[in-house]
């Protein structure tokens, strides 16, 4: 893949054309865009806003060093001291982020689940339209609602009644339940109906959910469909509930497979509360405040801002308080995650002061009351709920007493239910054999924010507002970003990943040349700013970036290119002493520079030479090992194996704050911000990890037990451990040393000392002082 795709791909992977992968059928484009939610995030922070700029601002970071070479966050509280990097430019960057919001993709592989959506929809409107057609019929059944509650309550089955059906009715009103205020039966038994009808809602409605469409609110996946719910339509998509009023999103309307997600346009909390009428099983309602997302991990900072809905398809207010007051002037929004088999329905939202009003039916409770037998205003109450029906003005009341009536079998529904269950069948039929999605964080396009300058940082003082840009510095004033819609971070890559862009190529040629070389043409890898180290070989920089934005973004040419090269295939060794001299640091490049090896290719070679890397792709990460003085704070339960599963070090998990002792001592950066440059040192701490690490002293007995299993004689043997861990033959004084420290140890283990060649505790031992050689982890 082009680099130039490369970068596109990570600043606005979800918004490309999508890259499918060839063996596996998903969008690999929005893979892309995780690294932005890499960063170190605050548990609980104390100050939500602080923590949102502090994240902010590491993204920024790391987006500037890594692809620009600039340190532009150090324009966060004035302009950069040293490099043309104004603050407003800082601030303008800050804007692409915070119109963009986190995402855990799902993964089509395919577009299977995308066409099988697609396909139901358009069957669910089909069978709708047949079993609609069906409801009138209901209309002389709801004449016998009065007919049998009467008859349920005085135990009495009249004529022309099913006598299994009237006791269904009287099991229903001796429940327990019927006690409560929220139940449609409390009628019948409530001693004081007025005084426990529910306050109506307070606050001000946020979202009705009355339009055909869903406005300026973002869906993502399939289960929310084109809008809310319209006109007289049934969900096949619940278990058991399908009449729904129109106005509801309705995740649950063709399928419980389909999943999705459904987001609120940015808002500004200014009540202590937020309120959400709902109905589900398996849904969750959850706030977002300030971007913050470890609320999952940690429900100290807002406990009650996420809610899991499960209703049994009753419609309920849910309180999202967690003390939300302290956060107004927060930017916030809502999420209706739909993530399984499973539904969500939202009627309404209220912003309010108040505490949500008691779950219940309402002020159907009140008509009913108004009528002079409480058996006859049931019989009306459902007559007028079917008339809403088919009226397509069905409310949530009415919904859930037509659902009672349905679920618990209190009414003969006839062709209407055998019909409706055989749609509800075939649309369960179709997701036969649809794929569960591929679950990846990610970015997505969310409401636009303006970015305002906070005055020396401070994110209490927001100053002035300034538009979405680039770099003046790389574009000029005159240049202003043309976003047509959204967060604008698919025009911000073009001009990243643009043959114009002076910084993009060159830093990546010169992190080529680094790995390649040992030492970039400019050393300070992540600044090419003022402060930075200037090019050794400026004409050869420009060169090979020419060549590399020519040949396509081709990595792999320009590596083919720098190592096909006579510079790259010079040796280590010192053959012109003059050279040395006046280049003492090779910063001319008159030899190849020798380079220790990183820390996670020493771990991987020492699996090769034991013969037991497994070199399997992907799959999941391997746990961190927790040795036993690990005993931090947030210790997970359970520790990694030790080996790592003798995979890769990539497939090695990173817990930030239980990393490898090895790793570290062989300079791996701490993971907290982008670092093209380790620090490469030489340390006594390395040699101990060599000498005492019981991963290294297992590959060793491993490798010897290889050694002493092999029919061969004890120069073959040491012919392959030299082959196998140098890559070349022993010298014969390298055998001598090998042998008279094998006849040692074997006596040592109290073994004969000419049955050295077959002990695998002496060739164990053996393998390890080679490891513990310098030629074992440097290249000369």
């Amino acid at each position: 893949m082009p680099y130039n795709r490369v970068v596109k791909e990570h600043l606005a992977g979800d918004l490309l054309e999508p890259r499918i992968n060839p063996e596996m059928g998903i969008n690999e484009s929005v893979l892309g865009t995780g690294w932005w939610y890499m960063h170190q995030a605050t548990h609980a922070p104390v100050d939500v806003l602080k923590d949102e700029a502090d994240r902010i601002d590491n993204q920024i970071d790391v987006l500037g060093k890594a692809f620009l070479g600039m340190t532009v966050a150090c324009a966060r509280c004035h302009d950069h001291k040293f490099d043309a990097i104004s603050e407003k430019d800082y601030y303008a960057l800050s804007g692409y982020i915070r119109s963009s919001r986190q995402l855990h993709a799902a993964l089509d592989p395919w577009g299977e689940i995308a066409k099988t959506a697609d396909a139901m929809s358009r069957r669910h409107e089909k069978e709708m339209q047949k079993t609609a057609k069906l409801i009138g019929g209901l209309h002389e059944e709801t004449g016998l609602v009065t007919a049998y509650l009467n008859s349920a309550l005085e135990s009495e089955t009249r004529p022309n009644l099913d006598s299994e059906r009237v006791a269904k009715w009287a099991k229903l009103l001796n429940e327990e339940a019927v006690e409560k205020a929220d139940h449609p039966l409390y009628p019948l038994k409530a001693e004081n109906l007025e005084a426990s009808i529910p306050t109506d809602p307070t606050g001000e409605i946020y979202a009705s959910f009355s339009d055909e469409n869903y406005g300026d609110w973002f869906t993502y996946g399939e289960a929310f469909g084109d809008g809310p719910t319209q006109a007289g339509v049934l969900a096949t998509g619940t278990s058991k509930w399908p009449f729904t009023p129109s106005g509801v999103a309705h995740s649950g309307l063709v399928s419980e497979k389909l999943q999705g997600v459904l987001r609120s346009p940015t808002f500004i909390l200014g009540t202590d509360r937020i309120q959400v009428r709902a109905a589900g099983q398996g849904g969750v309602i959850r706030l977002v405040i300030a971007r913050y997302q470890l609320r999952d991990f940690n429900p100290l900072l807002f406990r009650d801002a996420v809610k899991s809905v499960d209703t049994n398809g009753e419609f309920q207010w849910f309180d999202l308080t967690s003390g939300i007051s302290k956060f107004q002037g927060c930017h916030a929004y809502i999420e209706f995650l739909d993530n399984g088999d499973g539904y969500i329905a939202v009627d309404e939202i209220r912003f309010t002061n108040d505490p949500a009003p008691a779950n219940g039916l309402g002020q159907w409770i009140a008509q009913i009351d108004s009528q002079d037998s409480l058996g006859d205003a049931y019989q009306v109450a459902t007559a007028t709920a079917m008339k809403h029906q088919t009226e397509g003005v069905l409310t949530w009341e009415e919904a859930s007493w037509l659902n009672y009536l349905y679920e618990n079998d209190l009414i003969d529904f006839g062709k209407f239910q055998a019909r409706f269950e055989k749609a509800r069948n075939r649309l369960a039929d179709m997701t036969d054999g649809m794929p569960e999605p591929v679950y990846a964080i990610s970015m997505t396009d969310g409401s636009v924010e303006s970015a305002h300058v906070f005055i020396r940082g401070n994110h209490k003082e927001a100053g002035e507002s300034t538009p979405r840009r680039f770099l003046e510095a790389l574009t000029g004033t005159d240049d202003p970003m043309r976003i047509e819609s959204g967060s604008g971070r698919l025009e911000l890559a073009e001009r990243f990943a643009s043959s114009d862009n002076p910084l993009t190529a060159r830093v990546m040629v010169n992190r080529v040349w680094h790995h390649l070389f040992g030492r970039g043409i400019v050393e300070s890898l992540d600044n090419f700013g003022v402060l930075g180290t200037g090019p050794s070989h400026p004409e050869m920089l420009d060169y090979l970036t020419a060549e590399f934005v020519d040949s396509g973004w081709s990595i792999k040419g320009l590596i083919r290119e720098l190592v096909t090269s006579s510079t790259y295939r010079m040796a280590s060794t010192l053959s012109d002493e003059s050279a040395e001299e006046r280049d003492p640091a090779n910063v001319l490049l008159h030899r190849m520079n020798i380079k220790r090896l990183e820390g996670e290719i020493i771990r991987d070679t020492l699996l090769a030479v034991s013969g037991e890397l497994d070199t399997t792709l992907y799959g999941d990460s391997i746990p961190a090992h927790l040795y036993e003085f690990m005993t931090y704070s947030r210790r997970p339960g359970k520790s990694g194996p030790m080996d790592g599963g003798m995979r890769r070090s990539i497939y090695q998990r990173i817990q930030r704050n239980f990393l490898s002792p090895m790793m570290l001592a062989f300079d791996m950066p701490l993971p907290d911000t982008t670092t093209g440059k380790r620090t490469v040192s030489n340390v006594p701490a390395q040699s101990l990890i060599l000498m005492n690490d019981p991963f290294v002293i297992d590959r060793a007995k491993k490798l010897g037990e290889n050694l002493a299993e092999l029919d061969a004689t004890p120069e073959e043997k040491l012919d392959r451990l030299f082959m196998t861990v140098f890559g070349r033959e022993p010298l014969r004084e390298e055998f001598e040393q090998v042998e008279t420290f094998g006849r040692a140890q074997a006596l040592l283990y109290e073994h004969s000392e000419d049955a050295w060649a077959s002990d695998a505790s002496v060739w164990a031992d053996i393998s390890q002082s080679l490891f513990m050689a310098k030629e074992f982890i440097y290249i000369g």
